[in-house]
């Protein structure tokens, strides 16, 4: 069977740095996601997954996962409020 093409032409159809939505096909939405705005959020997920593992890890002390990732126990703390973490 053939695969279908993707890339119809080599024409940039991007007018201000942006990606539409199917032009992309990783982004679920229907709007338009800047670079800087998908590396943000794509940033954001790892971090949120490393220290929901971490603290997995570690069964959730949180002083041991903060020294694991480096980071500051106050500033942990302040992540897992962030992203809604809970044990």
């Amino acid at each position: 069977a053939a695969v279908p093409a993707v890339v119809e032409s080599k024409t940039d159809t991007r007018q201000d740095n942006t990606y539409t939505a199917n032009q992309s096909p990783d982004n679920i939405n229907a709007g338009k996601v800047t670079l800087s705005e998908a590396v943000r959020a794509a940033q954001e997920q790892v971090e949120k997954d490393m220290i929901t593992r971490t603290l997995e890890n570690t069964q959730w002390n949180r002083r041991q996962a903060a020294k694991i990732l480096d980071l500051g126990y106050k500033t942990l703390l302040i992540k897992i409020k962030n992203y809604g973490l809970q044990n």
